[in-house]
């Protein structure tokens, strides 16, 4: 793994471990991190080829943050194709809640 990522494990896997991926970043890779939450945020499921429209053109975007959104969408494919149908997909989400709820939010999830 890389260090950012084993920070992020090292300081989630802790059970009282109040932290923000910011925590861990340079402010340029703040920025960078921001614009690709921004960008996936902005993605519907149900219209993805409007939404990557629109990212580009809001967003100036380096090659590399482009290829993370076609992941980011390849993922959203992959996820919508293992579930038949939404019990897959509650259960799933029941289970982040109960996660969720873990977690100190006064600071966001993990920013």
């Amino acid at each position: 793994m890389g260090e950012v990522l084993d920070a992020f494990v090292k300081q989630a896997g802790q059970e009282d471990s109040h932290f923000t991926i910011k925590d861990m970043l340079s402010e340029d890779e703040v920025y960078d991190w921001e614009l690709l939450v921004r960008a996936f945020d902005d993605i519907n499921i149900t219209q993805i080829v409007p939404d990557v429209a629109k990212i580009a053109k809001m967003y100036k975007l380096e090659r590399w943050q482009e290829i993370s959104i076609l992941a980011y969408i390849k993922i959203l494919e992959m996820m919508v194709a293992r579930t038949k149908d939404g019990t897959e997909i509650m259960k799933a989400v029941e289970g982040i809640n109960k996660e969720i709820s873990k977690i100190d939010n006064s600071g966001g999830m993990f920013g």
